[in-house]
């Protein structure tokens, strides 16, 4: 798991996935009111808890930079 979490290519994906979880008012977190809140209730996300269980924090934080990334993208909308 740790390697395929870690894949460059996956983690662009999994982090679109993230973000269009949140933003398509996941069952379990609610529709965020900006990216902060998205980033606290991130935190309830089944896939973001396997994927922090699973990599090492520089990883971590590469997933966080591009998670962000895309809120912001949603949020200009």
């Amino acid at each position: 798991m740790k390697k395929y979490f870690s894949n460059k290519d996956e983690v662009m994906a999994f982090s679109q996935s993230i973000s269009d979880m949140l933003m398509d008012d996941a069952p379990f977190v609610g529709k965020p009111e900006n990216i902060e809140d998205a980033l606290k209730r991130m935190e309830n996300l089944p896939l973001w808890k396997s994927i922090k269980a699973n990599v090492d924090e520089k990883i971590l934080k590469r997933y966080k930079k591009y998670i962000y990334l895309y809120l912001e993208k949603e949020f200009e909308k």
